[in-house]
């Protein structure tokens, strides 16, 4: 057995991958070899564990395209926010996605639509980043809907963003204007919600989304032959984090650490970024 051949980092990073992509096959089953109340009590400790590294962060984003976002404390309450707190304070949720992000920060768009919402991560960071485009964030939670309200408000962004419930084809057409940005994660919709033949100005729109194959199989070929006339098309895929790249982890515990890079996917994921032929032509 060869371990010498990669370093330290290396077999991190190759845990973290691992952990991130089987936790949802490993957490059932611990639940189901524990007893509840062993479970209650995991749950407990891992819930305190985050909000104090949570605190550490000044609950401010620290790196990433939406540095300086600010987090109340109402988001790190058991089962508050859209899940991965502790990456969204580092800065490192979704990295894959980054250059697509910082990429559409130096565009202008007629509006920001995010679809999926969650407790406003995206809709925030890109009003604090696009201060004088609307936004409105679609969310059919309605605890979500709170949160991201709390933190539109949070971070002066209250009068920017408008936030509405879930979205259909038809909601999407009626508020969807020429050359926007989307912002789509809404757990597998994505074929049902970006309709070209319905929502017509999708087809001059920017549009970055999470694709679910594991829940809709082929939704991301759907999405790729519907939009690859009108579009250019980038896939990305989910990698581990490198510690190395965010120095405030540095000083943490290997378990601390664990608790702020990984994000805790099903499986493997992938984001396209559409971008549309039509703006890149006037551009």
């Amino acid at each position: 057995m060869q371990v010498d051949m990669f370093d330290k980092a290396q077999i991190q990073a190759r845990t973290r991958e691992f952990m991130s992509i089987n936790y949802s096959i490993i957490k059932p089953l611990a639940k189901k070899a524990l007893p509840p109340k062993m479970v209650s009590a995991l749950r407990a400790y891992r819930h305190r564990k985050i909000r104090k590294l949570a605190k550490l962060t000044n609950l401010v984003v620290l790196t990433g395209p939406f540095k300086g976002t600010k987090y109340p404390e109402s988001c790190l309450l058991p089962f508050a926010s859209s899940g991965s707190i502790l990456a969204k304070l580092l800065g490192c949720y979704e990295a894959e996605c980054h250059p697509f992000v910082e990429a559409a920060c130096g565009r202008a768009y007629s509006q920001v639509i995010n679809i999926g919402a969650g407790e406003g991560y995206y809709a925030v960071g890109l009003a604090r980043r696009m201060p004088n485009v609307p936004v409105i964030a679609f969310e059919a939670d309605a605890s979500n809907r709170e949160l991201c309200a709390v933190v539109a408000a949070e971070n002066g962004a209250a009068k920017q963003i408008r936030i509405l419930g879930a979205c259909t084809p038809e909601a999407l057409h009626n508020i969807l204007e020429t050359e926007a940005l989307i912002i789509c994660d809404c757990e597998g919709a994505e074929g049902e919600i970006l309709r070209g033949d319905i929502a017509v100005n999708l087809l001059t729109a920017d549009i970055l989304v999470e694709l679910h194959d594991f829940i809709v199989p082929g939704v991301s070929r759907t999405i790729v032959d519907r939009f690859s006339s009108s579009h250019t098309i980038e896939i990305v895929a989910s990698s581990p984090r490198d510690s190395a790249e965010y120095p405030f982890v540095s000083k943490l515990s290997a378990e601390d650490q664990e608790l702020f890079l990984i994000e805790k996917r099903p499986c493997r994921m992938e984001w396209a970024f559409l971008a549309a032929v039509k703006r890149t032509h006037s551009s």
